[in-house]
């Protein structure tokens, strides 16, 4: 196996196993035609049996690049939480929940439900030695510890919901020693870490830990009492035997149990809209240390039972498996190819189309300001003041 892709923390684990990578260029354009030519070479090159392409800009440059071009066979990975339709459509399509494979397969794709897998002897309990509350330097009273491992970003909800958890965590601590970890980076990282410094202020401790992101975020599944998170954090949570509150967009907070796991099933470990208040989940949550250790146990059984890395791997062989028995001929490539390309180039006119309207939007909205503000805003007619 050969990995290709641009460099970040995950390249030293990928190389720690044994694997090369084969750093990509870094264009301003993405799916990239210089990308494209080097996936051509490489796959002249290696000769592999298939090619695997990981979200759909990946899978565009393998489908236009090397697929197109020699033939060889191709497979695609979506685990975002919706699949783009400019995406090749003789690719088997590997998702991630219940609801986007039922979909897919209405519309006639040839799909395999991967839910995201765990490696569930690395991320189990005790793994991170017997003290990680005290290599994060945690209150040693504290009575709940709630922790959320996540890149802080505005998309899904991502941000606004760890937001939400600091705001709680100060109401909480106004009764009780909660502390919050927050662990992750990104554009966000400044204005959580503002938020945490105004809550610890007013408490006067340490109820909010933000670290930052880290390559090996276990520590802090091990050290936390709850935990939040959403999609391969969640599943991880409930690795370590975590109860598990599951984060969303537009306020979405639910308690992972028997009740809702139906739900999750279907859609993934995500929602949308508000089920829940956080503040009464996470206080029941510690008035309760029998209802946490059930949690606890179920999470675990639930992980290792359906999420396991060993079941996920055995699938994604069955998957490769299939592509090559497929003989898909190379017109038949090169067609679904151009098929991709005309659906993409409809893509890329919409998306203009919406940029467009967004800058004049702004565009008004700043001669109407500046007219609101005294000066005198230009008309589009010939008679105007």
């Amino acid at each position: 196996m050969t990995f290709f892709g641009h460099d970040g923390p995950l390249v030293e684990v990928v190389r720690e196993q044994g694997f090369e990578v084969v750093p990509a260029r870094r264009d301003a354009d993405w799916p990239s035609a210089a990308n494209m030519a080097q996936l051509v070479a490489l796959v002249r090159a290696r000769r592999p049996d298939v090619v695997h392409g990981y979200e759909w800009r990946a899978s565009m440059e393998l489908a236009w690049g090397p697929v197109a071009r020699l033939g060889v066979p191709l497979v695609v990975t979506v685990m975002s939480m919706n699949v783009e339709p400019m995406l090749p459509r003789l690719a088997p399509l590997v998702v991630g929940t219940a609801e986007l494979a039922d979909q897919q397969r209405a519309a006639g794709r040839d799909v395999t439900l991967i839910e995201p897998p765990v490696d569930t002897a690395l991320n189990a309990p005790g793994v991170t030695g017997p003290s990680p509350r005290t290599v994060l330097g945690l209150d040693p009273a504290a009575e709940l510890v709630v922790a959320v491992v996540g890149r802080l970003e505005p998309e899904l909800g991502k941000l606004g919901g760890v937001l939400e958890a600091i705001d709680v965590t100060a109401r909480l601590g106004r009764e009780r020693r909660v502390v919050l970890i927050v662990v992750g980076g990104g554009s966000g990282l400044d204005e959580v870490r503002g938020r945490a410094a105004a809550v610890n202020g007013d408490l006067g401790r340490p109820a909010v830990v933000v670290t930052g992101p880290l390559l090996d975020p276990r520590t802090a599944y091990d050290a936390a009492d709850v935990m939040l998170g959403m999609g391969s954090s969640a599943l991880k949570s409930m690795a370590f035997a975590r109860p598990l509150v599951v984060q969303g967009e537009e306020g979405f907070w639910q308690l992972a149990d028997d009740d809702t796991l139906p739900g999750f099933l279907a859609r993934g470990w995500h929602g949308r809209g508000r089920r829940a208040d956080l503040f009464t989940v996470l206080t029941e949550l510690a008035d309760a240390p029998q209802r946490r250790q059930e949690l606890s146990g179920w999470g675990r059984r639930l992980v290792v039972e359906r999420y396991d890395l060993g079941l996920a791997g055995r699938t994604q062989l069955g998957v490769y498996e299939h592509a090559l028995a497929r003989h898909v001929s190379l017109s038949d490539r090169r067609s679904d190819a151009a098929g991709a390309a005309t659906r993409y180039a409809r893509f890329r006119a919409r998306r203009a189309r919406v940029e467009l309207g967004r800058r004049r939007r702004a565009a008004v909205a700043a001669v109407g300001a500046r007219g609101a503000s005294g000066r005198p805003a230009r008309s589009s007619g010939g008679g105007g003041a």
